[in-house]
C-alpha cells in the first residue's frame, strides 16, 4: 500500500505547508487580527464616546429648559414691572383728565346759570313791553 506514496515527497510538503502557513500567519492573518482588534477599540471608543455625549446631551437640555425657565420668570416679571408702571402713569393721566373734565363741565354749568339769569332778568325787563304787545294783539282781534 505504500508502494505510490513517497516519503520524501510527504514531507517536502508538509514542510512546505508549515511554511506557507508562518508566511500566512506573520503576513495576512496577524495584521488582519491587529485590524479587526483595532476596529472593536474604535467602535468601543465610539460607543463611550456616544455615551458620554448622550450624557451631556441630557444635561445640555436640562441646562436649556432651566435657562428658558429662567427667562419665561424674568421676562413675566419685566413685563409686570412694566404693566405696573404703564398702569400708574394711566391712572394719573386719567385722573388728571377726569379732573380737567369736571372743571370744564362745571365751567360749563357756572356760565350756563349766568346765561339762566341773564336771559331771566332780560324776560323780566321786557315781559311787560310783551304784556303790553299782547293786549294789543287782543284788541285787534
Amino acid at each position: 500500500m505504500l508502494e505510490g506514496i513517497s516519503i520524501e515527497l510527504m514531507l517536502y510538503t508538509a514542510v512546505i505547508f508549515l511554511i506557507f502557513v508562518f508566511i500566512l500567519n506573520s503576513i495576512l492573518y496577524k495584521p488582519l487580527l491587529g485590524l479587526m482588534e483595532k476596529r472593536e477599540i474604535v467602535i468601543k471608543d465610539n460607543e463611550e464616546f456616544i455615551n458620554n455625549h448622550q450624557d451631556s446631551l441630557a444635561e445640555c437640555e436640562n441646562e436649556i429648559k432651566q435657562v428658558l425657565n429662567t427667562a419665561k420668570t424674568e421676562a413675566y416679571k419685566i413685563r409686570q414691572d412694566l404693566l405696573d408702571k404703564y398702569k400708574d402713569k394711566y391712572l394719573e393721566a386719567l385722573s388728571e383728565e377726569k379732573l380737567k373734565l369736571e372743571k370744564s363741565y362745571n365751567e360749563f354749568l357756572s356760565k350756563l346759570e349766568q346765561d339762566k339769569a341773564e336771559l331771566e332778568s332780560k324776560l323780566m325787563l321786557e315781559s311787560d313791553s310783551y304784556k303790553q304787545s299782547y293786549q294789543e294783539l287782543l284788541q285787534r282781534m
